[in-house]
């Protein structure tokens, strides 16, 4: 099976980091290949041999809320950015400015 390395970046719409999040990493059948987590910037990084090379996607939660998608190539580093703002935020501050985020996540993970 291919060596495969997983490098990302999780935030949320005010760009803050998404912060000790699991971070899952199936293939299309739903097979978990790994289980990674988010640090304090939002970055997450592993390596695994259980990658049979079929097409991936990722699944991020945190609060009882989830985020998934597509990896559209395992050699590029992969971009998260949640739909929900973090714990204690009143959901002010920078948000995608002069888009919906709602409206560009429902476009990129549908």
């Amino acid at each position: 099976m291919p060596l495969l390395t997983i490098n990302g970046n999780a935030k949320h719409p005010n760009h803050e980091p998404v912060k000790n999040a699991p971070v899952e990493i199936l293939e299309l059948n739903e097979k978990l290949i790994m289980t990674l987590t988010t640090d304090d910037k939002g970055n997450f990084q592993g390596t695994t041999n259980k990658w049979s090379g079929a097409p991936l996607t990722f699944s991020l939660e945190q609060a009882g809320k989830s985020q998934k998608g597509p990896i559209l190539n395992p050699d590029w580093d992969l971009p998260i950015v949640v739909y929900w703002n973090p714990s204690g935020s009143n959901g002010t501050g920078t948000r995608c400015p002069s888009l919906n985020c709602q409206q560009i996540h429902r476009f990129l993970w549908r």
